[in-house]
């Protein structure tokens, strides 16, 4: 390995990484920063500081990782990997503020409907989960979905949110949009579950039935669990909090 040669030590860098090889990549990412010295607007060196960055989180050493990609962002403030690494490692330290600010610059800047949909969703996600702000949780879902309508996980979470503060009625339709838009069977039967318990609430128990037929075709896991025939709103509620808890 000439370890003074640019574009050699660009290539094999991500392979290594790509291949967890941490110390030999971190010896080439190491390389690439002496010998670019750190120089400032070099796409080179953003990336050379993201993967550092990304080798300290694998080695879960956060504030090493957290230091690494603010290097990266005070050399290109708008670089979108490095701000989704950075929203990765602030998840895992709990710092939700500046999570927040980096979800927020790439929902202002980033270009790719794909990556500002799933900054929606993991800003919603601390919002419900980490902050119980389920009213905030609920507005970024439905900002997300202005944007793309047709996301099955989307509405597995809003109607679980629903569930949970025992709006029936928003369950329902969230739990029935979902439905008509998912092609994953393992989000269907979920949905389905949503939507069975819901119903039970509202005293449609023949509809509620039906629904649970309607899971268990979709993933027998659930038949084993509760039976063929539908359980109690009370049991399933709790076997719905479960599952939803492992998805998260």
């Amino acid at each position: 390995l000439n370890k003074g040669h640019l574009p050699t030590l660009q290539k094999l860098g991500p392979l290594l990484l790509n291949n967890k090889q941490l110390d030999e990549s971190e010896n080439v990412f190491r390389s690439i920063l002496e010998l670019t010295a750190g120089q400032s607007n070099n796409p080179m060196v953003t990336q050379a500081y993201i993967a550092l960055g990304r080798i300290e989180l694998s080695r879960n050493r956060l504030e090493k990782a957290k230091k690494r990609l603010s290097d990266a962002l005070r050399n290109d403030p708008t670089s979108i990997e490095a701000l989704q690494v950075m929203a990765e490692i602030m998840f895992h330290l709990g710092e939700w503020n500046a999570l927040f600010k980096a979800y927020n610059t790439i929902i202002s800047s980033c270009g790719d409907t794909e990556v500002v949909i799933n900054a929606y969703f993991m800003k919603a996600f601390v919002l419900d989960k980490k902050m119980g702000k389920t009213e905030k949780a609920i507005q970024h879902h439905l900002k997300s979905l202005e944007i793309d309508d047709q996301q099955a996980k989307v509405y597995l979470r809003m109607s679980e949110i629903y569930l949970r503060l025992d709006n029936y009625s928003e369950a329902v339709q969230a739990a029935g949009r979902g439905i008509a838009c998912s092609v994953d069977a393992a989000i269907l039967s979920l949905l389905y579950l949503m939507r069975t318990c819901a119903e039970q609430h509202m005293g449609n128990n023949e509809f509620a039935s039906e629904l649970y037929g309607h899971a268990i075709e979709q993933n027998d896991k659930i038949e084993k669990a509760l039976g063929k025939s539908i359980p109690d709103s009370k049991r399933l509620k709790a076997y719905l909090h479960d599952l939803m808890e492992e998805v998260t």
